[in-house]
């Protein structure tokens, strides 16, 4: 194999790593206020004209073979549920196991979620200090012993301002999040059409005292420009980019960096883009300590030394941590002696897989918008999320968050739950899963007369002092460098809340006259272990205000290392299981954007 051709690339203000939600939001608001800006991003720019209207009924190819994804000969994750195991690499994109691929090209993966959208409200960002003042000091320590929980370095006032921004930015719809979440103004955008099913959940909650709203979407419910000056197509409703595992979008309704910011810093004329280049160093300074570029392979194999004045990794999640590690920047979280940031307070974004659920039957048809995304058409809640009810006596903190969970009403042709055009053979071919029967069962899905009603409430993961993300020492990616290894497992607060909360849910079906209620108590941790990864895990790289267990203060710039900034869900503080992920990313990286400015103007801490 012959070498790499070394190629020295010109300095410039701002090297962006990954071209997701935040590394888009980062690059525009830098490179249209006159600096000089490279977005680094490893796979290609996809064009929704013509990488994926033309495709848009191969869901073989797309949802089973992820020809638009991540490929993981280049690079994944091991993964282990304690300490004392082995860890695991992930091969392959599995129907019944993993899942969720990586996005991989400009947008990231916001190239296919859901587009399911939502603040954080209050409570999440003092989370440790607010159940102290309320139920007393002990109170968190005794309920979930081994807990990890810091507030945020700010206040959810203090960032309304940088979530408004985001909120224009992508173009988010709905109204509002109700009088739990106090916001400056309404999303910009009108919320879906509501369909049957979200108006019965409407007035059956309302009717129960509680506060519903159009659920909360980045698939735009009409043209839209946005600050950068960016026009944004309309959803178009024909369902397709709700298929197996979100499929992309054909008409760029579907929010993310591609199709909302990066167009604004292609034109800025300060903008350059290198597609198809993976990043792997960020280099130090040996005398300073500061980072002076960043090492990256290009599509041809070359290794470019990007020189620049600021650094801000804007990788997906463990990757985020992963290229720290290799780096050398920040101190490695160690979970036997609690000590360390790097790695530590990551959390899956949800329960364990089998939480206790809910469901009965509502004589209710279909809608007047049968193939739109289940994101669309739906009313969600607050009322039962975070503190927002009395946890006095309880054995966890915080509630059912999740407006995938709590609301109802998604477009029909939107549910991942009924049939699509292929399917899954995991038990072989059967008379429900091909052939006529199959025909059947996918009329009626489409044109029901009765719809299943669900609910499966859960209490939010918390990080957890055993739990850390760091480099393995047995399996490297495709050019020699280790992995990331993943240490987590399924903790008890999400199924704790989740029995506290099933008679309220239980109530809510049977307001709803919702028949043939029954009642699952799922697996209480430990039976069920997690073993796959998912796109919503929060935590590992923390702003916060104690330079000790978090790796980068207020302005998302690290500690120690004061011209590198990095963001996304991976550097919450503290994650709630609110469908916030996406969201709270994109607020975030307005103030590293922010931060960053502060910095070329007068260099230093900034906290």
């Amino acid at each position: 194999m012959a070498l790499s051709t070394v190629i020295n690339d010109p300095e410039v203000d701002v090297a962006v790593l990954g071209l997701g939600v935040t590394g888009g939001i980062v690059a525009a608001e830098l490179s249209t206020k006159g600096h000089t800006v490279i977005g680094i991003e490893k796979g290609p720019y996809w064009q929704h004209a013509d990488d994926f209207a033309p495709v848009k009924y191969d869901e073989w190819g797309v949802g089973f073979l992820h020809k638009f994804d991540h490929p993981l000969r280049i690079s994944t994750f091991t993964m282990r549920n304690t300490t004392t195991q082995f860890a695991n690499p992930i091969r392959r994109y599995t129907p019944l196991g993993q899942i969720t691929p990586m996005g991989h090209g400009v947008g990231g993966m916001a190239q296919h979620y859901a587009g399911a959208m939502g603040r954080y409200g209050p409570w999440a960002f003092e989370m440790a200090s607010s159940t102290a003042s309320r139920y007393g000091p002990n109170f968190l320590s005794t309920n979930v012993p081994t807990n990890d929980v810091e507030d945020w370095p700010m206040t959810y006032a203090q960032y309304e301002p940088f979530y408004v921004e985001y909120e224009k930015a992508f173009g988010l719809t709905g109204i509002n999040q109700g009088p739990l979440v106090p916001m400056s103004q309404n999303y910009p955008l009108a919320p879906h059409p509501a369909t049957a099913l979200a108006k019965l959940f409407q007035s059956s909650t309302e009717a129960l005292g509680y506060n519903p709203y159009p659920n909360v979407t980045s698939l735009a419910s009409q043209a839209y420009m946005n600050q950068y000056g960016v026009q944004v197509n309309a959803c178009i409703y024909d369902g397709w980019c709700a298929g197996f595992c979100n499929y992309q979008c054909e008409t760029g309704a579907k929010a993310n960096s591609a199709y909302r910011t990066v167009p604004a810093a292609i034109a800025s004329n300060n903008f350059t883009l290198a597609v198809n280049s993976y990043a792997f160093r960020i280099n130090l300074n040996s005398t300073t300590g500061l980072a002076e570029s960043v090492s990256y392979y290009d599509g041809a194999g070359n290794i470019h030394v990007q020189p620049a004045k600021v650094i801000y990794n804007g990788l997906w999640g463990f990757n985020e941590i992963r290229m720290f590690a290799l780096s050398s920047i920040g101190t490695q979280y160690n979970p036997s002696k609690v000590t360390g940031s790097l790695g530590r307070g990551s959390t899956d974004a949800g329960g364990s897989a089998a939480q206790p659920t809910v469901s009965g039957t509502v004589n209710i048809g279909g809608n007047a918008y049968p193939s739109g995304n289940a994101s669309g058409g739906a009313y969600a809640m607050y009322d039962l999320a975070d503190d927002n009810y009395d946890h006095t006596g309880k054995n966890y903190i915080g509630g059912w968050g999740d407006p995938a969970e709590i609301g109802y009403g998604g477009y029909v042709g939107g549910l991942s739950n009924g049939p699509s055009n292929v399917t899954i053979l995991a038990g072989g071919v059967s008379a429900t899963a091909a052939g006529s029967g199959y025909k059947a069962a996918l009329k009626n899905f489409y044109l029901p007369t009765s719809q299943p009603v669900s609910m499966t409430p859960s209490a939010p993961e918390l990080p957890d002092t055993r739990w850390n993300v760091d480099l393995d020492p047995h399996y490297n990616d495709m050019y020699g460098d280790p992995l990331a290894r993943i240490t987590m497992d399924w903790t008890a607060n999400p199924y704790n809340g989740a029995v506290d909360l099933l008679p309220t849910a239980k109530t809510i079906l049977q307001k709803m006259n919702a028949s043939n209620i029954t009642t699952n108590m799922g697996v209480p941790p430990g039976t069920l272990h997690l073993e796959s990864f998912e796109p919503h895990h929060r935590g590992g790289m923390r702003i916060g205000t104690n330079s000790s267990t978090s790796v980068m203060n207020l302005y998302n710039q690290v500690w120690g290392v004061q011209n590198v900034f990095a963001g996304g869900e991976i550097a919450n503080t503290t994650g709630d299981n609110v469908t916030a992920g996406t969201h709270v990313a994109g607020m975030t990286a307005y103030v590293a954007a922010e931060g960053i400015m502060k910095y070329l103007s007068s260099p230093g801490p900034l906290a």
